[in-house]
């Protein structure tokens, strides 16, 4: 049970990385 939270923990994180950066490159185009 802990390793499938930790596991969801660090797909959420590697989710937001990968938002932040796509709405950074979304930033730069403008």
């Amino acid at each position: 049970d802990a390793i499938r939270r930790r596991v969801l923990a660090s797909m959420a994180a590697v989710e937001a990385l990968e938002e932040a950066s796509a709405n950074e490159s979304l930033i730069r185009s403008l």
